[in-house]
């Protein structure tokens, strides 16, 4: 068996990786209200003969064919997205079913947003769209993938040429649609999934808000997104050093410890002690009464510091006895100061 004596913690090394910028939040419900900006979507399917693209001031240029310049500046949080390419802005131009006009929602570039409601019910939808054309103003809304005809066909035909809210939905008798009546009923209480999809290639939306108030009314950018905030979890303060484990044993005045079956096999042994400023306490770790590794802390500047002193190649059998002896220096510190955990790991 060889004994390591590690003086420094061992330092973990992680990659992070910078995400596209439509990486969803984790949107929630609050108070009978939810607002999604449009650019962070969770996924984008059936997207191979239309694609939602993000916009913003660094982010804008792009090779397909497009009825009108970008519109970034009075976006919310300066950013929205754009179905394209656009072959059919106005009333002239070919519609192509299935390609640049789609009658029912979930045919045509999907986009998803999980969101977690705590109260079911019916919500209004309303969506924050630019329009500069007369076939560029119409999008489906669904939930979990079910497209239903209350959220069907959110048309926009006032406020041209500028952002504009709208939950008006387009109908036979009314192609301008009647305002407040795109709605979406959410089953249960739990985590469902937002959509919507393509009606009219050319569409541009920056927001959207979801509210149980029939009377609500937004106006400019509106709230601000309704993220769930993450709690802190505390941080490791204590064996910091130990990165994998089979078992993690405290320290006590008499440590003895009978060998479990899900410790048997070969393993390494790590006696993680504290440095002291006076004096050099040393230890033994026996296994059936006989010493099978022995250390002494080495001189240090600081007290308390955690030391990692270990010893490979230990074979456990079920019922051994591991104990750990202390033979403290004149400092006259309790031993159980001294040392704080035998840890079982595993052997590579």
């Amino acid at each position: 068996m060889k004994v390591q004596l590690l003086k420094t913690l061992v330092v973990a090394h992680f990659a992070f990786y910078s995400w596209a910028s439509h990486a969803a939040p984790s949107y929630v419900e609050q108070n009978g209200t939810v607002v999604i900006e449009a650019e962070n979507f969770a996924a984008q399917h059936l997207d191979n003969k239309r694609r939602w693209h993000i916009f913003s001031q660094t982010q804008f240029q792009h090779k397909y064919q497009d009825s009108d310049l970008p519109h970034f500046e009075n976006a919310s949080r300066g950013a929205y997205i754009e179905l394209l390419p656009d072959t059919r802005a106005n009333h002239h131009e070919t519609l192509v079913r299935g390609e640049n006009f789609a009658e029912f929602g979930g045919a045509v570039a999907v986009l998803s947003y999980p969101v977690l409601f705590e109260t079911p019910g019916r919500y209004y939808i309303w969506a924050r769209a630019f329009s500069t054309g007369s076939e560029d103003n119409g999008v489906h809304f669904g939930l979990n993938n079910q497209w239903p005809e209350s959220s069907a066909r959110l048309q926009l035909c006032d406020g041209k040429d500028q952002w504009t809210w709208s939950s008006a939905r387009r109908v036979p008798e009314n192609h301008c649609g009647t305002p407040n009546t795109v709605t979406i009923d959410v089953p249960t209480a739990g985590v469902h999934n937002f959509m919507l999809s393509m009606r009219e290639d050319g569409f541009e939306l920056d927001k959207i808000i979801l509210t149980q108030d029939k009377h609500f009314q937004p106006n400019g950018h509106s709230m601000a997104e309704t993220i769930a905030s993450q709690q802190q979890f505390p941080e490791k303060t204590q064996l910091k050093g130990i990165l994998q484990y089979k078992r993690i044993l405290d320290s006590s005045e008499n440590f003895k410890y009978v060998v479990d079956k899900r410790e048997v096999g070969t393993h390494q042994l790590t006696l993680v002690t504290l440095s002291q400023r006076i004096g050099q306490t040393s230890f033994q770790i026996l296994q059936n009464g006989q010493q099978i590794a022995s250390f002494t802390n080495p001189k240090m500047s600081v007290d308390n510091k955690e030391l990692y002193l270990s010893v490979d190649g230990v074979s456990l059998s079920k019922n051994d006895i591991i104990e750990v002896k202390v033979q403290p220096d004149q400092s006259g510190q309790p031993t159980q100061n001294l040392w704080r955990a035998l840890v079982v790991g595993t052997q590579k």
